[in-house]
């Protein structure tokens, strides 16, 4: 995994200059997370359009504040807290208000998806807000508790209850519609 801790410097870590992580080192750091960054967003975003301008968003808002990482939890648990906070911005906007559908292509995207597929959207889409992100962050995104817990600001137990009951009624949604009455 790699560290952007910026208290690493020259002789243990040449990619690090005085006082902050190197340009090459942000880099790998973008390639190497930027994909799950962009998978969180999409699910997020009205649009891939959108959720791209969210990432690279993101990913500046951490290369200005690499300074302020901690080291305290992982890269990935530290970007996708700059990335909800983007996203919440953004979609507080005037001309995100109401807006529900994604645009023409994602459209196009999911209706060449397998039916289970489908149906398994479907029935995460329909899941509580906050049971729908605890999902995400643990099971998608393989964040742990205790990573997703401080990102959230929601205590474990609390996270850990919501990943159950979200994995207990996808499991009754699911079984419902497969054999409906």
């Amino acid at each position: 995994m790699l560290d952007v801790n910026t208290k690493q410097h020259t002789q243990e870590n040449p990619e690090c200059e005085q006082g902050g992580c190197s340009h090459r080192r942000f880099n790998r750091l973008y390639v190497e997370l930027a994909p799950r960054v962009l998978g969180y967003l999409l699910r997020r975003m009205p649009s891939r359009a959108d959720a791209e301008d969210v990432l690279q968003e993101t990913f500046l808002a951490a290369y200005a504040g690499r300074q302020q990482y901690r080291g305290s939890a992982q890269p990935l648990a530290w970007l996708l807290g700059i990335a909800r906070r983007r996203c919440a911005d953004r979609l507080r906007q005037p001309e995100y208000r109401g807006l529900v559908e994604r645009d023409e292509q994602d459209s196009h995207d999911l209706a060449q998806a397998v039916a289970n597929a489908l149906t398994l959207e479907a029935a995460v889409q329909a899941l509580p807000p906050t049971l729908q992100e605890a999902l995400e962050l643990i099971v998608l995104q393989q964040l742990t508790y205790k990573e997703a817990s401080a990102l959230l600001g929601t205590p474990q137990g609390t996270l850990k209850w919501r990943v159950h009951e979200a994995t207990r009624l996808l499991r009754l949604r699911l079984t419902t519609s497969e054999n409906p009455k």
